[in-house]
């Protein structure tokens, strides 16, 4: 009810309008299109294909955000019950379905709730396979896991560029929790961590060099430079923590 109220109440914005260009494209046109944009085309592919199905009209296009804001309240509850229980699982669900920033971004037709729904599911594929290896699992669960593990963030990654923060923060979380883990178990994870990349490679080979060239385009006509690293860090850790 939160997502789904006043879908209509504002006229789609400048952002929402790329959006729609971009989901309006043919297929091999948007591809092109979005590989000198920011953003890569998942969320613009799976947004052409909900449209034609239920249209263009900003509820019709927003509705898609809010399937996948009520996706990343389920994934939560299910990555909360994974690492605390039962009821961390149910006051992890509680506050993303409460969020203020959640339900926001819910109602606009942007990738962002897509990239967050992948980016927990990912999360949860990455401890499962860990449960599975713990229990020397050969079953199909054993090799399922790893596999969603791999896809999913794959999709993140053709969702949003930032999605490789969060391949970093779980590549550190296994090779700091693996440190002194014999170096066929580690060779296994770093395996499993390769997949990811791997599969965007294709998309970075398209896109890096027309994307470099449009930020080099638009630092010239805006007339700003790029941050150093600290001042990026510190810009970016304060907005965070306490906002604009």
């Amino acid at each position: 009810a939160i997502r789904a109220l006043g879908l209509d109440a504002q006229p789609l914005w400048w952002d929402e309008g790329w959006s729609v260009y971009f989901a309006s494209l043919p297929v091999a046109e948007m591809a092109d299109a979005t590989a000198s944009d920011i953003h890569p085309p998942l969320y613009y592919l799976v947004l052409h294909l909900w449209a034609s199905l239920f249209g263009f009209t900003p509820t019709a296009l927003r509705a898609l955000s809010v399937v996948a804001g009520l996706a990343t309240v389920w994934a939560g509850w299910r990555l909360g019950r994974r690492l605390l229980g039962p009821t961390a699982g149910l006051v992890t669900a509680l506050l993303l379905a409460l969020s203020p920033l959640q339900a926001f971004y819910s109602q606009e037709v942007r990738m962002y709730p897509l990239v967050t729904a992948l980016g927990v599911l990912s999360w949860y594929a990455l401890l499962r396979s860990e449960d599975e290896r713990a229990a020397a699992a050969s079953s199909w669960r054993g090799r399922a896991w790893p596999a969603a593990y791999v896809v999913v963030t794959a999709l993140a990654l053709y969702t949003e560029y930032y999605a490789a923060l969060l391949w970093l923060g779980q590549a550190a979380y296994l090779l700091v929790s693996h440190r002194r883990a014999p170096f066929a178990a580690l060779r296994s994870r770093l395996a499993l961590l390769a997949g990811p990349p791997l599969l965007f490679l294709p998309w970075l080979v398209i896109a890096v060099p027309r994307l470099l060239a449009y930020v080099s385009q638009k630092q010239a006509i805006e007339g700003y430079h790029a941050f150093g690293p600290l001042a990026f860090a510190w810009d970016h850790l304060s907005a965070f923590a306490a906002g604009h």
